[in-house]
């Protein structure tokens, strides 16, 4: 058996994650080494498409982007999305246009810029944690190489075998879904070319995209694992023809990758300890009392203790079905249907309990802060109920009364008005203000 060879860090992959961990690591002295499964450059399934941070994060790191590392167009303007009731949202990049990434040659050319060392064709095997360091074994089928390292880092995507080796049990406790895409010949696109097109409809799929990539129309969805692809393309190839008039001929190229994180995009509740949307709730729940499931309704209220609960359900439902909600005012604000669920319609904040098995979990709640507190002047000084001030007492963040009154705009309101008055008072003391 060959000597292994020693290292500070090995990642596993040779993504643009990969390619900023490997900068950073090497910036500072640490002998690094990329394995990649493939021969580079490798194909990359993906948009390409880049937030402005990440832009930023590339020339900062790695340098300006060479031409050949860019699709055409060379640069993306922003992001429209589409709900299902017909509402359009246009997001312009802060900061201007984003360059339109080919993850084929951007990748490479990352990775490469890192400087660490890069061996490719070169599948990860096995890591086995020696607690000083790790014991890391790639190969592809002809030869192998090991290597002893301190640190391992995982960046081969999704579908990680890193990941599976630490975790065994990994894969079947993880939602998985399927992207594909496909480039078609455009006959009529009225779609910007310069935006990134974006659907939330669910009787497309998890969700749907489309955009200009080198004279062709890109047209993808995100649907579950074992799902008919062929089904759901030419179901949203014939929606938008119907809603945006957008007319494409055969497909040339298709792409596709399996993921894990596509359920969370969908905004739904989701509790602690790693609970995901469509994810079972853990066994020792029900047996604490902490969760009750049963198949209907007035089942589910006897085991929890609540009679009335069918009753209550029933109501529910119904202001569900005309989408008002008489009780709370569930949905009446943009506030509350930001945070909704696009795909629950007429009001998103409603979604009738219609499917067995009904669940009931035992929530306390807790109370996060405050809108009350000492009442202060704009320069923070504490006042007393007639409104005098308190000569050499400030109030600032949460122990002072709140800017926005009895409101909470939401969370992280409340940072901006503490540093301004906590500046404001300091201020003031040093005798700077008056």
């Amino acid at each position: 058996m060959t000597k292994p060879r020693a290292v500070d860090v090995i990642i596993v992959g040779a993504s643009l994650s990969a390619a900023a961990a490997a900068k950073r690591l090497v910036d500072a002295g640490y002998e690094t080494v990329a394995l990649e499964r493939f021969s580079l450059p490798r194909t990359k399934p993906c948009s390409g498409i880049i937030s402005p941070r990440g832009h930023r994060f590339l020339i900062e790191n790695f340098g300006p982007l060479p031409g050949e590392v860019l699709h055409e167009p060379a640069s993306c303007k922003g992001v429209t999305f589409y709900f299902p009731g017909g509402i359009e949202l246009l997001m312009e990049f802060d900061g201007g246009k984003t360059p339109h990434l080919n993850r084929t040659y951007s990748d490479y050319w990352a990775i490469k810029r890192s400087r660490a060392t890069v061996h490719d064709n070169m599948r990860f095997l096995s890591a086995v944690d020696h607690g000083s360091h790790v014991d890391v074994v790639a190969g592809n089928g002809q030869e192998e190489k090991r290597y002893r390292a301190r640190y391992v880092i995982g960046a081969d995507g999704p579908n990680s075998k890193v990941v599976s080796t630490l975790y065994s049990r990994y894969r079947d406790r993880i939602k998985w879904f399927t992207v594909k895409q496909h480039l078609h010949e455009i006959i009529d696109c009225p779609l910007d070319p310069e935006f990134f097109h974006y659907w939330f409809h669910p009787g497309l799929g998890y969700y749907t995209w489309s955009h200009l990539r080198n004279g062709r129309q890109i047209v993808g969805e995100g649907y579950e694992a074992d799902d008919d692809f062929s089904a759901r393309h030419a179901k949203a190839l014939r929606y938008l023809e119907e809603r945006h008039n957008v007319k494409l001929g055969p497909c040339i190229t298709r792409e596709s990758s399996v993921n894990n994180f596509g359920l969370s995009l969908i905004n739904r509740y989701v509790f602690g300890t790693g609970v995901m949307p469509r994810m079972p709730l853990p066994k020792a729940w029900y047996k604490a009392g902490l969760a009750h499931r049963a198949a209907t309704v007035a089942a589910l209220g006897e085991q929890v203790g609540l009679p009335g609960l069918a009753t209550a359900v029933e109501r529910f439902n119904l202001m569900a079905a005309q989408g008002h909600d008489d009780d709370f005012g569930r949905g009446n604000s943009m506030y509350d249907r930001y945070y909704g669920d696009p795909a629950v319609t007429p009001n998103p904040n409603l979604a009738p309990l219609l499917k067995p098995p009904f669940y009931a979990v035992k929530v306390i709640p807790g109370d996060l802060g405050t809108c009350g507190g000492i009442r202060a002047d704009e320069f923070a000084r504490a006042t007393r109920p007639d409104g005098s001030v308190i000569d050499g007492l400030y109030a600032t963040g949460n122990c002072a009364g709140n800017a926005f009154g009895s409101y909470y705009p939401g969370p992280g309101a409340t940072i901006g008005q503490g540093l301004t008055f906590a500046y404001i008072a300091a201020a003031h003391a040093a005798g700077k203000l008056s």
